[in-house]
């Protein structure tokens, strides 16, 4: 059974509402930082940029902080950063779970195609000369035209089916999110059945697309 089947919409819930706990802490303390009296008036917005950037501690072991600032500017600076990791991570989550596709399935896709488009024009100059020696190296065209074959099949499905179980958004989300999956976002304890058992699981031939 697929081991993250039943547990990619509490990885989801995770991202989302860490996201929104970051946020949240971020605005708050640039707010704290650049609009309001806590700090001196006469402190440039240069100058409380340079606190944010600043190793952690380094303004307070100089003298130009208080431990309480140096903090303030830390956790600042730590929400503002984990932010926006966690956006382009939930981003680049949200869109396999639209094509239906794994971690590993996207990486390995995108090196088999790195790999064609840098050593098919070598295949077809190995094709030119095997077929002039057939006699001789009847193996070799054999095994290279089945290399360029291959690249030619992978690039069809990759041009027609980008995921051979894509079966179309909706039908992606809930085999992820589960068939109350709206409900499934905005609470984790929501109980939402997955449309699939983890074992088997419909490809994009045999399911209409919606």
């Amino acid at each position: 059974q697929c081991i993250g089947h039943a547990n990619w919409r509490y990885f989801c819930n995770t991202l989302l509402y860490g996201i929104l706990g970051c946020a949240f802490i971020s605005y708050y303390n640039l707010i704290l930082i650049f609009q309001s009296n806590y700090f001196p008036i006469t402190w440039s917005i240069y100058y409380r940029l340079l606190c944010m950037i600043a190793p952690p501690g380094f303004m307070w072991l100089t003298g130009y902080l208080t431990f309480l600032q140096s903090i303030i500017f830390l956790t600042t600076s730590l929400s503002t950063i984990i932010t926006c990791l966690l956006f382009v991570f939930i981003i680049y989550e949200f869109n396999l779970m639209f094509t239906n596709q794994t971690m590993f399935e996207r990486t390995f896709k995108s090196f088999d195609q790195f790999y064609w488009s840098n050593n098919y024009d070598n295949h077809m100059t190995c094709i030119k000369k095997f077929g002039e020696e057939m006699n001789n190296g009847s193996s070799g065209t054999t095994m290279t035209s089945t290399s360029v074959l291959h690249h030619r099949q992978q690039e069809s499905l990759s041009n027609h089916y980008p995921s051979l179980y894509n079966i179309g958004y909706k039908n992606n989300i809930k085999q992820y999110l589960g068939e109350r999956w709206i409900l499934a976002i905005l609470c984790p304890f929501v109980h939402s059945p997955l449309t699939t058992d983890g074992l088997s699981f419909p490809t994009s031939d045999s399911i209409k697309f919606k």
